[in-house]
């Protein structure tokens, strides 16, 4: 057999393999026909697997249990500020453990979010920021200066609640 033939035969193969996990997961994900939705999943997570590591950055890690309780915490502080399903939502946060913490805290609220890299400079950050118009800018302590210098600047109009 030929390279060519096997790297075919291989190619087959697994692509019967990748179909038959991608049918196994869409039944884990589907509940009375619906599919599951995105903000659920840290949920199921930490029902299935509590104790089970989901984040490690440097020293600190979280379970999916303390995961999920540290994202609900905060969707309620979103909540409060008003935000709700389908609000856009700004998050300015580096790569942590606090990046996820508000990702899912978002999704569990139904939101969109509308993630900023930390490189971007202030024109391109205020083009973002006019163009989602968020709700809320969730920003990490050592990048609230840099939203609240765009303001006065006049790079952006507003400034939703940080």
């Amino acid at each position: 057999m030929s390279f060519l033939e096997r790297f075919k035969q291989l190619f087959k193969d697994e692509s019967v393999v990748e179909r038959e996990m991608f049918s196994e997961i869409k039944q884990q994900l589907v509940e009375n026909g619906q599919a599951c939705f995105v903000g659920d999943l840290l949920k199921r997570a930490a029902e299935k697997a509590p104790n089970t590591i989901a984040l490690e950055c440097g020293d600190e890690s979280l379970t999916y249990q303390e995961l999920y309780d540290r994202s609900s915490a905060f969707s309620a502080v979103l909540a409060e500020h008003g935000v709700i399903a389908r609000d856009r939502v700004l998050l300015y946060c580096e790569n942590s453990i606090e990046f996820y913490i508000g990702y899912f805290a978002i999704w569990h609220l139904r939101a969109v979010v509308i993630p900023v890299n930390i490189f971007l400079h202030d024109r391109e950050i205020s083009h973002v920021i006019t163009d989602a118009t968020p709700r809320v800018i969730v920003a990490q302590h050592a990048y609230k200066a840099k939203c609240e210098g765009l303001l006065s600047a006049g790079l952006i109009t507003t400034l939703p609640t940080i």
